[in-house]
């Protein structure tokens, strides 16, 4: 029987860059003013129906499960990004 090999886990920066552009695409946002110390209450303002659709839209393409209040307790964009490659990594 024959394996493929391991997908390799996306480093923090395509996870980032891919964070941004869902973020920009889902919430209307400018993706380039995304720093990692933006934070959802403030700078990145989405309704719950936009973040429940990023949520999903980062679970579909990363394959993992995310915890919204995870999300919600590291609020800025790069904890959130550590997070998903966390869980990425663990997966």
């Amino acid at each position: 029987m024959i394996q493929e090999p391991a997908q390799q886990a996306p480093s923090i920066e395509e996870v980032k860059a891919t964070l941004r552009r869902l973020i920009g695409e889902i919430g209307d946002l400018d993706a380039d003013s995304i720093t990692d110390s933006s934070t959802l209450d403030e700078d990145i303002p989405l309704p719950s129906i936009q973040f429940i659709e990023l949520q999903v839209a980062v679970e579909d393409i990363f394959d993992i499960q995310l915890d919204p209040v995870e999300i919600v307790e590291r609020n800025t964009f790069g904890a959130i990004a550590a997070l998903i490659c966390d869980k990425v990594r663990a997966s």
